[in-house]
């Protein structure tokens, strides 16, 4: 027969053990969103398809479409897009509204 300390011991260890790798997904969260933020204070106030793709993590093509997403406003300089800071943050805390023709891989 087992000692029912043994059980409770070896329980209280796997709880500690899991609770250790959720507090360490919590920090590595927390300095993604950290990091995230400092990058957005980076951005300058205009932002080009190319400063979209740095900050969204995508490639050039992604952000392409998300420019010529209908829920952003964007305006042209010289025949390139831009969107203001102000506005790609509006869009993105909106959830980036679904925009249909951008199709995740």
């Amino acid at each position: 027969m087992e000692n029912p300390f043994e059980d409770m011991s070896r329980l209280l260890q796997e709880m500690a053990e899991k609770y250790e790798e959720q507090n360490n997904r919590i920090r590595k969260l927390e300095k993604a969103l950290a990091d995230r933020k400092a990058m957005l204070d980076e951005l300058p106030p205009v932002l080009s398809t190319n400063d979209v793709a740095k900050y969204m993590g995508v490639s050039y093509y992604h952000a392409r479409q998300v420019m010529n997403s209908k829920n952003l406003q964007t305006f042209q300089v010289g025949g390139q897009k831009r969107v203001t800071r102000a506005e790609f943050m509006r869009w993105m805390e909106g959830g980036g509204e679904r925009y249909p023709e951008l199709k995740v891989m």
